[in-house]
């Protein structure tokens, strides 16, 4: 695990007397660092991913000075984290700060840039700044191309979801549909059909035809990628981690089915909203199996802030139901 790595490093660090080797070893020590902190924002818990990059930025300061290579990445990765807390101003400061550190540098740090310039369109995107947000896709992607070529790394793949969802909700229908494809197209030829990362490109794919209102499409995308998801949850085919991560997109999943299929439904009746009703309290339950991982409660508040969608939406239809029927209990 990460933190045997961490232990094993700074069991390494302290057995050394080279300097060159301790500086070394430090180097990969937060680098670990930043990577366990990685993992623990990839299940939700922000709180405690920005306490280990805030730790590992100020080891990085304090062992390489403050204006090495390593420091601007520091920034860079708690510029992200602070945008997930929804920390907007703090988390532009960072990442700003970063970029500004890394023009000092003559190394290839093209991936840094982009990533950074990737955080500050969801940034503007979030703060409702449309123009100056898909200015910063823009030029992400620019970046982008000029190191991947063909291969496409994780974090591209994840920053091709988020401009195809922005371009949806603009309107940009080409783009949209291109940066959703793309991604999609490239996980089913590397890493084949049914994988998680499949199962996250389709849901995307679908969540753009939905906010493009291309109804028929995005219900057929996200019933899809659900019904994958419960045949291999049923064969046991997942382990712990991929699990958490897919029960992150079913909610989404489910509320983008039922929203496509209440848009379509021209008969809402009593047994088409207790249907779907019961879909919607499906993917509450794993919004709340999802508070187990977590540890803070500004974590938990953040997650009940990201799916509130799918909260208002089951009120929404419980007053349709309590409507039709006069019955309380709705």
């Amino acid at each position: 695990s990460m933190e045997t790595t961490i232990r094993h490093l700074s069991d390494f660090i302290e057995a050394m007397s080279d300097p060159l080797e301790i500086a070394k070893g430090q180097e990969f020590l937060y680098q670990a660092i930043d990577n366990l902190a990685g993992m623990h924002k990839g299940l939700g818990n922000y709180s405690k991913a920005r306490e280990l990059l805030e730790y590992a930025y100020e080891q990085k300061k304090s062992t390489f000075g403050p204006e090495s290579a390593e420091v601007f990445k520091s920034q860079i990765l708690l510029g992200q984290i602070y945008f997930a807390l929804r920390e907007y101003d703090q988390a532009e400061l960072l990442l700003r700060q970063g970029l500004g550190l890394m023009d000092q540098f003559e190394g290839d740090y093209i991936d840094w840039k982009a990533d950074a310039f990737g955080t500050l369109a969801r940034l503007e995107e979030s703060r409702g700044n449309t123009d100056s947000a898909k200015n910063w896709y823009l030029k992400a992607d620019a970046e982008y191309q000029k190191i991947l070529g063909g291969d496409y790394d994780f974090i591209y793949l994840d920053f091709l979801t988020s401009a195809s969802t922005f371009f949806a909700a603009a309107g940009l229908k080409k783009e949209a549909l291109n940066a959703a494809e793309k991604g999609l197209k490239y996980v089913r030829a590397n890493q084949g059909a049914g994988t998680l990362l499949d199962f996250n490109h389709h849901i995307n794919l679908a969540e753009v035809h939905f906010l493009l209102k291309s109804y028929g499409e995005s219900l057929r995308l996200s019933r899809t990628a659900l019904e994958t998801f419960k045949e291999d949850f049923l064969r046991g085919e997942r382990s712990w981690l991929d699990s958490i991560q897919i029960e992150t997109q079913k909610p989404k999943a489910i509320l983008i089915q039922v929203k496509s299929s209440y848009f379509l439904e021209t008969q809402r009746d009593q047994a088409f909203l207790e249907k779907s009703i019961a879909m919607l309290d499906e993917a509450i339950d794993a919004v709340e199996r999802r508070k187990t991982v977590l540890q803070s409660d500004q974590d938990m508040g953040l997650l009940i802030a990201d799916n509130q969608e799918l909260y208002d939406f089951a009120k929404k239809l419980d007053l349709e139901l309590f409507e039709i029927t006069g019955e309380k209990r709705y």
